[in-house]
């Protein structure tokens, strides 16, 4: 039988990242594996959902899904293994991910090599790029088994703590009683690496990436200090003496004292206020006192290494805190000087943009609160914020209507550059404006109050009720939610194609009833407008009219690092449908513009740069997934397919309003196998009444006259104030 690995990942609140992880194991090379999934107790509504999602959607592989109270990484560790039935066990946090080959790798180099355990190497990746770990790069130059008379055990056994990255026989685990040590959220892999390592197993070092790190994840434990990691480090501490080998202990406290004692306990603790530092210098001397003196005497300051009392390490404290000030008076002063000798050659808007670094929107907002008891409101100016890159290629039949009336003066304003008199410029138009239109937020109105008798109106492009948007992408009352509030809070108006859709408008940029105006949707005008028959379509796109065209048109997509990918490659084998379904239908792709680049097979048609309103009225089947171009093609009441092959991805990412299997107007395919079932039968399936009450659901409101509407509007308001 071949070699089953068990891979236990805790979740706690980790809708976001979470699918990630789950989607870079099922999409390994080898795929003899369980996932034991522990959800440690998450109050987010939504981990514990995308997991469930996930085993439904992947049926056909092991998974299992724990859920206990809530008790830290290490108790749901220990949980897991509880469970586990493979001959070799890995441990992922529920935002980290295996490279595609990485069980295949282990699997190879456990049947070539007797050993307990594997240790590999370590990528770290954040939002925007991928980097090396130099402890890693440094000691796993080449794969060979680890030698404990040599330095590299201790080095290994310092550098290479995290106990991901390392693949365990159970039968080592199990004979051993390896295990976390529970209650502990700060430096927990120590206690765990030293145990294993206590018990000299046999360790191969793979030079070879077999772990991804993630840095940039807001929810990591790190990245805010909490006080309770002082007591987590004595708990760990407390025991790793008589667990460390002698001759691992002078590297491991070397490690120990340059980055978890000056980070987690000296940097955050000196910039306290002076009580709170005095009461916390009893920790430390806790702390130091379970480590023995020569380790202290070399690698900390003297007046700590030595201290015997709280008074004495308080005092070593406010001598750290004082070299730190003066350091940075100097640093200061150094930038400072900088700057003054480069006055002369900084042009005018760098000089303003380095003074106002960090600060620039206050100054907005200031300005235009300054001006607005200055300036008086120009009564018919109508202005279009636009963010540079959109221009106004979603809602420009609402300014071309405007300009036909012949009784507003429309300005569009695009932010050219950073700079004072730019700024100035923009901040001026914003404050003579009477009616300000945005499609999504405009950075200079973020946290600005709009002025008495002056309308902001937010004309969102997205049609229906699909993906979350605004607010309602953050927990409420969440740091993030009340940052993104700031972006929202000067809207007095936002547009809706439906009922439904206006209740999600009111939370998503925190509005009451009466400020939604229900008057449809822009790209659905277009479509309505513009749509023609299906066969005179195909023709003006040059295609077969005696065959059906089916289009893929999903929506953009991060990659697994929550970067753009900038290259489109379609999710679909097209050569497979090609010639499966070749006789009968055409298949093309409609890419979204965020991407730079495409790839397609020869097999499929890129119908991107056409227009949308052509595309769509020579289609015959729909295939997307959670696009909001769905809604649009219900106008034609034709088969849509659901193609969402990342479900669990994308319900931590964006996650949707309503129930995806329940209310998504179209069939779903979880995978390509599924897509294929679909297509043979889509004529029984097909429901063209059902298609129809979709869009008298999500799209009321849309006739084909939203500008109009809009406009009118805007002339009540001008007249009635």
């Amino acid at each position: 039988m071949d070699m089953l690995f068990s891979v236990i990942i805790p979740a706690y609140n980790s809708a976001a990242t979470i699918g990630y992880t789950l989607d870079s194991i099922i999409t390994q090379t080898y795929n003899n594996f369980e996932i034991i999934i522990v959800n440690d107790g998450s109050t987010d509504n939504l981990t514990l959902r995308i997991c469930e999602k996930f085993k439904e959607i992947y049926s056909e592989y092991k998974v299992l899904i724990i859920n206990k109270e809530n008790g830290g990484l290490c108790s749901a560790r220990n949980e897991g293994l509880k469970y586990v039935n493979g001959d070799i066990v890995l441990f992922l946090d529920s935002d980290d991910l295996l490279p595609l080959d990485t069980l295949k790798t282990y699997y190879d180099y456990f049947q070539d090599y007797d050993v307990d355990m594997i240790q590999g190497k370590m990528l770290n990746f954040s939002s925007t790029k991928r980097w090396k770990t130099d402890s890693y790069e440094k000691i796993i130059q080449n794969t060979h088994i680890l030698n404990y008379n040599d330095s590299e055990a201790s080095e290994v056994l310092s550098k290479c703590i995290n106990p991901a990255g390392k693949a365990f026989k159970m039968s080592f685990i199990k004979k051993y009683k390896i295990h976390f040590l529970e209650g502990c959220m700060m430096t927990e892999d120590h206690y765990f690496t030293s145990l294993v390592y206590s018990k000299k197993p046999k360790v191969l070092l793979l030079n070879k990436y077999t772990f991804l790190y993630r840095r940039d994840n807001v929810n990591q434990s790190t990245n805010t200090w909490k006080d309770s990691y002082l007591d987590d480090i004595y708990k760990v501490q407390s025991r790793l003496c008589s667990i460390i080998d002698i001759n691992n202990q002078d590297d491991y406290y070397k490690r120990f004292f340059n980055y978890e004692f000056k980070k987690f306990i000296i940097e955050p603790i000196i910039k306290l206020n002076v009580k709170n530092m005095y009461n916390y210098s009893s920790k430390i001397l806790a702390i130091l006192n379970t480590i023995p003196q020569k380790y202290k005497n070399k690698y900390i300051l003297k007046s700590l290494a030595k201290a015997k009392t709280q008074q004495e390490v308080y005092t070593a404290l406010k001598k750290i805190n004082s070299k730190r000030i003066i350091k940075n008076i100097v640093n200061q002063f150094r930038i400072l000087y900088r700057g003054f000798n480069k006055f002369f050659i900084y042009s005018f808007d760098l000089i303003y943009k380095k003074i106002l670094k960090g600060h620039r929107i206050h100054f907005i907002v200031f300005l235009y609160n300054f001006l607005s008891f200055i300036v008086p409101i120009k009564k018919n100016k109508i202005t279009f914020a636009i963010r540079p890159k959109d221009k106004l290629k979603f809602i420009k039949e609402i300014k071309e209507e405007a300009l036909e009336r012949n009784i507003f003066a429309v300005k569009t304003l695009l932010a050219k550059k950073i700079g004072l008199f730019e700024d100035f410029r923009i901040v001026y138009h914003l404050v003579r404006s009477k009616i300000i239109i945005l499609d999504g937020h405009y950075w200079y109105l973020r946290g600005v109050k709009p002025r008495k008798c002056q309308e902001v109106v937010q004309v969102w492009h997205a049609a229906g009720l699909g993906k979350k948007f605004g607010l309602d992408m953050f927990e409420k009352d969440s740091k993030e939610y009340f940052e993104q509030l700031k972006h929202h809070s000067s809207y007095t108006y936002a547009l809706a194609s439906s009922d439904i859709a206006a209740k999600a408008y009111m939370s998503a940029f925190n509005l009451k009833e009466e400020q939604i105006l229900k008057f449809g949707n822009i790209i659905s005008d277009r479509i309505i407008n513009s749509a023609m028959d299906q066969k005179q379509a195909l023709e003006m796109l040059g295609l077969n009219k005696n065959k059906k065209l089916v289009v893929y048109a999903p929506t953009f997509r991060e990659s697994n690092m929550g970067v753009a990918d900038a290259l489109f490659i379609p999710k679909i084998h097209f050569d497979k449908l090609a010639s499966q379904f070749g006789d009968e239908y055409i298949f093309a792709c409609r890419v979204h513009s965020n991407y730079k680049d495409v790839k397609l097979s020869e097999n499929v048609i890129n119908l991107s740069n056409e227009d949308e309103a052509l595309v769509l009225s020579a289609t015959s089947i729909l295939i997307t997934d959670y696009s909001s171009i769905m809604f649009n093609f219900l106008y034609f009441k034709r088969p849509i397919i659901l193609y969402a092959y990342d479900y669990p991805i994308y319900m931590g990412q964006r996650n949707m309003y309503l129930e995806y299997n329940e209310y998504a107007p179209g069939i779903i395919a979880y995978n390509e196998k599924q897509l294929h079932d679909i297509l043979k039968d889509i004529n029984c399936i097909y429901n063209e009444n059902k298609m129809e009450n979709y869009w008298n659901f999500y799209m009321q409101y849309c006739n084909g006259n939203t500008a109009i509407k809009l406009i009118d509007f805007f002339e009540d308001i001008i007249i009635k104030k």
